[in-house]
């Protein structure tokens, strides 16, 4: 913590009397500044080298104000942003499942699922996380094209899919494939 003297100078006090304190209070600005910015004297004097921000609740809204803030959300701390309309987007911390079947959902809650699977002809594949409201799409693309094989979905719900591999014929096959699903 930085010694700071509030109320100096004082006005019934001599000049002379606070000057011991307002010197304590101008040396504390470079120590205070320099937490989050580059110091003074510096070719880049003045500019965030890091951000430090204590957790706090959703501010009171500013109409036609932009607030970025820290908030505790899943728990840990995540950068949320409320607009001048009062409308809170969160910025970071967002679900996701990084593997090779896997999903992560972007602000406002629209979920991207990606997977490779090796399935035959009407498999049920599974989502990496049931979506909660729509399953908008999913994209299955033929990875084995060695039997001229191709892949589609024409059945989905908020947990799997139903995929149909089939030859050049329009025979059921088993084949490896990758897709991709868009919801909410």
């Amino acid at each position: 913590m930085v010694a700071y003297n509030n109320d100096i100078p004082d006005a019934p006090n001599n000049p002379s009397v606070d000057q011991p304190k307002m010197k304590i209070n101008t040396n504390a600005i470079d120590t205070i500044i320099a937490v989050d910015h580059i110091s003074f004297n510096a070719t880049d004097g003045g500019y965030h080298k890091i951000i430090h921000q204590k957790p706090t609740t959703d501010p009171v809204n500013v109409a036609g104000v932009g607030q970025t803030y820290v908030k505790t959300s899943s728990g840990d701390q995540n950068l949320f942003f409320e607009s001048g309309l009062g409308t809170i987007y969160q910025l970071t911390g967002f679900a996701k499942s990084l593997a090779n079947n896997g999903y992560l959902t972007l602000p406002g809650g629209l979920i991207i699922q990606w997977g490779t699977n090796t399935s035959s002809n009407g498999s049920t594949i599974n989502f990496a996380t049931a979506f909660t409201t729509a399953c908008y799409v999913v994209v299955p693309q033929i990875k084995d094209t060695a039997n001229r094989q191709f892949v589609y979905s024409n059945t989905y719900t908020l947990t799997n899919f139903k995929v149909a591999v089939l030859d050049s014929s329009g025979s059921g096959e088993t084949g490896t494939f990758t897709w991709i699903a868009l919801g909410k």
